[in-house]
């Protein structure tokens, strides 16, 4: 009786953590696996680099994977007003925006990227 009672509870632990691990591998597999060509997952993009911040002439995105051309850039003032951008791909990974009219002060960088569904949110400063 004893030994049936152990292996009913290894069962019962073995079924839940494969479900579990059913649900953190498999499905998310399915969600994140995509035939579009040029798709990139949010999480290819690992990391993005505003430079130089602060800045007074021009600020540059640096992109760790190669998209400039696919990105779109907003800008907006720290109360969230949009203003005009002017900006130039400077090849693959990097994209380069013009700064120096902007009054000194924060700004904010919204990026997206419509294949990937990638959105972010960089603050700079404008000296």
């Amino acid at each position: 009786m004893f030994a049936v009672h152990n292996i009913m509870r290894f069962l019962k632990v073995f079924v839940l953590v494969g479900l579990v691990g059913i649900s953190r591998v498999g499905l998310g597999q399915g969600r994140e696996e995509m035939s579009l060509p040029g798709y990139q997952h949010p999480d290819m993009v690992k990391s993005m680099k505003l430079y130089p911040n602060p800045g007074t002439d021009f600020i540059s995105l640096k992109l760790e994977t190669p998209n400039a051309s696919q990105i779109k850039l907003t800008l907006h003032n720290i109360i969230g007003n949009e203003l005009e951008l002017e900006s130039e791909i400077i090849d693959d990974n990097e994209v380069r925006f013009k700064v120096k009219d902007l009054a000194s002060g924060y700004y904010l960088l919204a990026v997206k990227n419509e294949i990937s569904g990638f959105k972010g949110v960089y603050k700079f400063l404008k000296l």
